[in-house]
């Protein structure tokens, strides 16, 4: 595994870590991967999960603006896998490993709750696009 990779899998334990155990999360990633077939397709799924851009909150004058703004990659990863975790802690499944599955994979066909979040945000920072000139 390269840097990049690891670096996504020790994300992905500490979002999925409660109550400092982190051998439980690792358990679970490593039984994700396992399901998957490897690391690739979850890979692909967090990279799905990611938004690209956001929109931050500016203050001008006496008016507040949604301002879009481009995030750096490891942002980008956070936000979406913190949009993972918390819709597959929504779910209420048998387990975390079984709603992640489920919403992994609804990430791949375009579905699912994460994928909604992904593309309201998205919208919101088009919408707002005419305050791009207030980015700082």
């Amino acid at each position: 595994m390269n840097s990049q990779k690891l670096l996504l899998r020790e994300m992905l334990i500490k979002k999925i870590m409660r109550h400092g155990k982190r051998q439980t999360s690792e358990k679970i990633v490593n039984s994700l991967e396992s399901d998957f077939g490897g690391w690739e397709l979850i890979e692909q799924g967090i990279e799905k999960a990611s938004p690209k851009i956001i929109t931050r909150s500016l203050k001008r004058g006496a008016s507040r603006y949604q301002v879009p703004v481009i995030i750096s990659q490891e942002r980008q990863y956070r936000i979406g896998l913190q949009w993972l975790v918390q819709a597959a802690r929504r779910k209420n499944r048998r387990g975390i490993k079984n709603a992640l599955l489920t919403e992994i994979r609804d990430l791949h066909k375009e579905q699912g709750s994460t994928w909604k979040k992904k593309m309201e945000v998205h919208k919101m920072a088009l919408a707002n696009r005419a305050w791009l000139n207030y980015r700082w």
